[in-house]
């Protein structure tokens, strides 16, 4: 189940049990000879309720707080106080364990990744994960992972395809996710496979036409390939991307990013071809 404070039928469960707890015979000969056998009863149903009410509503309630306060938290020993009381709290949030991994790998300029870092971090995700196995975000930060650890820790064939299995594993839980191919497009270039990222990217593209990051990635990499006529008008169709999005205001994490600007890439783009 997902967040269970968010499920009124559990209130409205527990008012149900309670109500049963507390409600009072009619009087009567018959009833008061009754009463005295029924209260220790009650007084059970009514601990039940309270235990359940306690356990199914309170402490998830108290877990979404500490998960929320993890992502706001201003110190690494702050979030980890709070990512230690929130899984205590509510071993099943799956995104709860996501998070650590996720700040790590946005950090900017990039941290450097340990191997116990790096340990901690796959351990939490496929805590996660076996709460959740239908989250693409799982496997997408999964993936990230793997790509950093590629980079910086074991340079090796096994890290290279644990990494493109999470991605594909992501795709096929999320196929109309367009981010998850331009991140895959991304690691397939570093790896030298330019003609499946640009596969990748061509679906990106079509899923969401306006995906500015996706029109940038693909002039890109045509350069790498010495494909300049199709590299310029990948260029000019990025810029008219660029241009129709000037005044848009994204409304949700998804459309930030699927408009936001990668001016790194875009001014690398901008030194060899020139502005639009």
């Amino acid at each position: 189940v997902e967040d269970l404070s968010l499920r009124p039928a559990l209130m409205i469960a527990l008012a149900v049990m309670v109500g049963a707890c507390l409600s009072r015979e009619v009087p009567g000969a018959a009833a008061i000879g009754r009463r005295g056998q029924g209260r220790p009863l009650s007084i059970l149903f009514a601990l039940a309720a309270v235990q359940l009410w306690w356990v199914a509503v309170l402490n998830p309630y108290r877990a979404h707080l500490s998960d929320a306060a993890m992502r706001t938290a201003k110190s690494y020993a702050t979030m980890e106080t709070n990512f230690q009381a929130a899984q205590r709290r509510n071993p099943f949030q799956a995104q709860t364990y996501r998070f650590p991994a996720t700040a790590f790998l946005a950090t900017r300029p990039e941290p450097r990744l340990t191997l116990d870092l790096y340990a901690r971090f796959r351990r939490d995700l496929e805590r996660g994960m076996r709460y959740d196995r239908t989250s693409a975000d799982s496997l997408l930060v999964l993936a990230s992972l793997e790509t950093r650890a590629l980079r910086s820790l074991f340079h090796d064939s096994a890290t290279r395809d644990r990494a493109l299995k999470a991605y594909r594993s992501s795709l096929l839980l999320a196929p109309r996710d367009p981010r998850i191919r331009v991140e895959l497009a991304g690691f397939l270039r570093e790896l030298g496979r330019t003609q499946q990222a640009l596969s990748e990217l061509t679906e990106a593209v079509r899923e969401e036409p306006a995906y500015l990051t996706a029109h940038l990635l693909r002039t890109r990499i045509l350069l790498d390939r010495g494909e300049k006529e199709a590299a310029i008008q990948s260029w000019s169709q990025a810029n008219s991307v660029r241009d129709a999005l000037a005044t848009y205001r994204a409304d949700s994490s998804y459309a930030f990013d699927l408009t936001r600007d990668p001016t790194a890439l875009r001014e690398e783009i901008e030194h060899e071809l020139g502005p639009s």
